[in-house]
């Protein structure tokens, strides 16, 4: 069991933990850091399959992945998370006009999502192209539990990732 033990140690001496991420929202700036929860963006390769000789054969093509990504944000008594991303969506439909501003006059953002270790140092990090804010999610209220707070959840829909190793 030692060795298992050693190996362990060799290999994992402080595992990496789950609530020292970053975030670049271009817009969001600096209030990116009040993100409460979210996760790290998935992407796999297609899968083509070809008979040969009654064998189904499945070979690897394009990676895939869900296009959409979502963000938990916590509000303040100001409404200054709310503000926030509805700018950003605002960025792209104007909703007492009904128009859409989409075009190569302005084009997406990109997204990153950066997982840091233990002093803050980036070990990897994904880049999410052509990024915008799709929309939020229903806030359950209840007089029930006067302790929980207000958070919002938000979309976020992009067409590709770019896996970014740093290390």
């Amino acid at each position: 069991m030692s060795r298992r033990v050693e190996a362990f140690r060799q290999h994992i001496a402080n595992p990496l933990n789950i609530v020292n991420f970053e975030l670049v929202v271009p817009g969001l700036d600096d209030y990116a850091i009040t993100v409460q929860s979210t996760s790290y963006p998935s992407e796999s390769a297609r899968v083509v399959t070809l008979y040969t000789r009654g064998e189904d054969v499945q070979y690897p093509t394009v990676p895939n992945n869900s296009h959409t990504w979502s963000i938990s944000i916590p509000e303040s008594d100001t409404g200054e998370a709310r503000r926030r991303m509805e700018a950003l969506r605002a960025k792209y439909w104007n909703q007492t006009t009904g128009t859409i501003n989409v075009g190569l006059n302005n084009p997406f953002d990109t997204y990153i999502v950066r997982a840091r270790d233990l002093n803050d140092n980036i070990v990897f990090s994904v880049q999410l192209v052509n990024a915008w804010v799709q929309g939020r999610g229903d806030v359950a209220l209840s007089r029930q539990n006067p302790e929980t707070n207000w958070a919002w959840e938000y979309q976020i829909r992009f067409d590709y990732i770019i896996e970014e190793n740093n290390q």
